[in-house]
């Protein structure tokens, strides 16, 4: 069975306030779900289309004061104060795959989704974020600065799936092929069953 969908990747980095912080909410699966419903909610689709793949990483760490001292005069000689607590940058890659009618349906909805995330502010995803990863976790505050939303690259993926006739039904993946410009990586069984949802019943 053959199933075209609309496919955007890109990435989001996020800071918080220090590395050990930083590496607990990367290994958090309800902070990654909160991460999920934030990138689906500014790309305006379900979370349950987003993957974060590969999984969030941690990126250099960097001293508060040298990121101020960056943004504003670009030159740290004698301006750092090693006493200052380290940020951790968080890099968090997704993937949106969401099932179209047609080719041209598919293109069509990923240029939709990629202009939806572009014209979202770094401010107003940082809000999301924390929303989205407070209702995710059981109301516990978080505090998120977005430091980059990267340019989503908009295609579309035309892709087979084998449907198993058996008491209950198996999706799994034969092959993919991509037609947008980025490399085809293998998708997950997981995110095939979400694909097949709209087709067959798939039981867990």
């Amino acid at each position: 069975m053959l199933i075209i969908a609309a496919k955007v990747e890109g990435s989001v980095t996020l800071s918080v306030n220090g590395t050990a912080f930083a590496e607990d909410l990367v290994a958090d699966e309800q902070v990654a779900e909160g991460w999920r419903g934030a990138i689906a909610d500014i790309a305006g689709t379900s979370a349950t289309h987003v993957q974060l793949d590969p999984p969030p990483f941690i990126e250099r760490a960097v001293r508060l004061s040298e990121a101020v001292n960056l943004s504003e005069a670009g030159n740290l000689s004698d301006a750092v104060n090693l006493s200052s607590p380290l940020t951790g940058n968080i890099r968090v890659p997704y993937v949106i795959i969401v099932p179209a009618d047609s080719e041209d349906h598919a293109a069509n909805l990923s240029s939709l989704l990629a202009a939806s995330i572009m014209s979202t502010s770094p401010s107003e995803l940082a809000e999301s974020i924390a929303r989205h990863v407070s209702e995710a976790t059981g109301g516990a505050e978080y505090h998120f600065v977005v430091e980059e939303i990267a340019e989503p690259i908009a295609g579309v993926d035309l892709l087979q799936v084998v449907v198993a006739p058996t008491s209950t039904t198996d999706v799994t993946l034969a092959s993919r092929y991509s037609a947008s410009s980025s490399a085809p990586r293998a998708l997950h069984l997981g995110q095939a069953s979400l694909l097949a949802a709209g087709i067959v019943s798939v039981v867990w």
